[in-house]
């Protein structure tokens, strides 16, 4: 049986790299944040958001040692090919939940 505590403190160990990839996602200077920091705006909206989960991804799959590629494409994230591509040469083990696929997701 677990106690309190330790289902909280495992919880909080796996909640670690979140607190680690938004710390580090937050800091980006303006200059390399793709579209140049700010809201999305304009003709090329959709390409910049797409750069920005590209970011994201590459962070994410930094810190966890995954590549998290099929996980961000179950849930819709639209990611730009030269994200994609810099996460493959990362040769990181490919991750997705068993249960990703089911309906009881």
């Amino acid at each position: 049986m677990y106690s309190v505590y330790s289902v909280v403190h495992t919880i909080r160990i796996k909640l670690i790299p979140y607190k680690q990839v938004y710390r580090e996602y937050r800091i980006i200077p303006a200059d390399e944040w793709p579209g140049g920091g700010g809201p999305a705006r304009g003709k090329n909206a959709q390409d910049i958001e797409r750069q920005r989960a590209g970011k994201f991804l590459e962070f994410f799959s930094i810190e966890v040692g995954k590549d998290l590629t099929a996980y961000f494409d179950v849930w819709g994230h639209e990611i730009d090919d030269k994200s994609r591509t810099r996460v493959k040469r990362l040769d990181l083990p490919e991750w997705l939940p068993d249960h990703a696929f089911n309906n009881n997701f």
